[in-house]
C-alpha cells in the first residue's frame, strides 16, 4: 500500500505523537510490531462483545462468541494463554451483568466512520455509541482496565475526542458524553464532551497531520516503552523491557 499522508486515524496520530520514528516504521516503511499477549487478549474481548451486541441473547452466547474470537498469537507459553483466557471469561461475566443493568440504548457497535476535515480524510472504528435517556450520544471506548483511567485522562483522550467529532461529522449525532469503559472492573469513567475538548482535539489533529504531511520525523519519544525499541536505530533502550500496550 502506498503511503498516504492525507489519510489519518487515531492509531496513526497516536504513533506519531509517541515517536515520529515509530510512525515512520509502521506507516511509511510498512513494518509491523508483532502481536503481544495483552494486545491479542484485548482484541479477543472486543470481538466477543461486538458479536454479542449484534445478536447475543444471554451469557452463554457471549461465551461462545469469546471462544470463537480468541486469538492465540503473542503469548509466551500455552499456560500464559490459558491464564488470559480464563481471566477473560471472568471479565465477560462481570461485563454481562453490568450491561443488563444499563439504561442506555446501544445505537452502534464497532462502527466504521469516515469524514473529511480540511485536507485530510479521517477514518476509524468506534467501539460503541449509545443514546442517552436524556438525549444526545455517549461515545464509548472499551479498555481492558488493568491500567485504570481517571476523569482527567478521559477528558484529555485524543481517541475519545476524535470519535466524538466523528459521531458529529459522519453520523450527525450530538455527543454529550465521552466514556472509557473499563472491562476488568467493570466501570465507566465519563466526562461531558465540551467545546474545549473538541477544539483541543482538532488542534492536535491539524498539528500532527501537518507534520506527517511534511514528513517531519525528527522528534524522539520514550524509547523504553516503544514496541520497536530493539530494532530502531535511534533506540536508547534496546535492553530494557518495554511496558505492554493494551487497547
Amino acid at each position: 500500500m502506498i503511503f498516504d499522508a492525507l489519510e489519518l486515524n487515531y492509531s496513526k496520530i497516536n504513533a506519531y505523537l509517541s515517536c515520529p520514528l515509530l510512525y515512520k516504521f509502521i506507516y511509511v516503511d510498512r513494518h509491523y510490531a508483532p502481536p503481544t499477549g495483552p494486545s491479542s487478549f484485548g482484541l479477543s474481548l472486543h470481538r466477543a462483545i461486538a458479536r454479542y451486541h449484534s445478536g447475543g441473547r444471554n451469557l452463554n452466547d457471549l461465551m461462545v462468541y469469546y471462544q470463537d474470537s480468541w486469538l492465540h498469537q503473542g503469548y509466551e507459553t500455552p499456560q500464559q494463554a490459558m491464564e488470559y483466557f480464563r481471566n477473560g471469561e471472568k471479565i465477560l461475566e462481570k461485563w454481562h451483568a453490568f450491561h443488563l443493568e444499563e439504561t442506555n440504548k446501544v445505537l452502534y457497535w464497532e462502527k466504521n466512520f469516515r469524514f473529511e476535515m480540511d485536507r485530510w480524510t479521517i477514518k476509524g472504528t468506534i467501539d460503541r455509541i449509545d443514546i442517552l435517556p436524556s438525549g444526545g450520544a455517549e461515545i464509548i471506548d472499551y479498555k481492558t482496565g488493568y491500567d485504570g483511567r481517571t476523569e482527567e485522562q478521559t477528558a484529555n483522550s485524543l481517541q475519545l475526542g476524535m470519535y466524538a467529532i466523528a459521531a458529529e461529522e459522519a453520523f450527525g449525532l450530538k455527543p454529550k458524553k465521552i466514556t472509557f469503559f473499563l472491562l476488568a472492573e467493570p466501570q465507566k469513567i465519563s466526562v461531558p464532551f465540551t467545546k474545549e475538548i473538541k477544539e483541543r482535539t482538532l488542534d492536535i489533529i491539524r498539528d500532527a497531520g501537518m507534520k506527517i504531511f511534511e514528513e517531519d520525523f525528527t522528534g524522539r519519544g520514550n524509547c523504553e516503552h516503544c514496541p520497536i525499541r530493539k530494532t530502531c536505530r535511534e533506540s536508547t533502550a534496546k535492553e530494557t523491557p518495554s511496558d505492554t500496550v493494551q487497547k
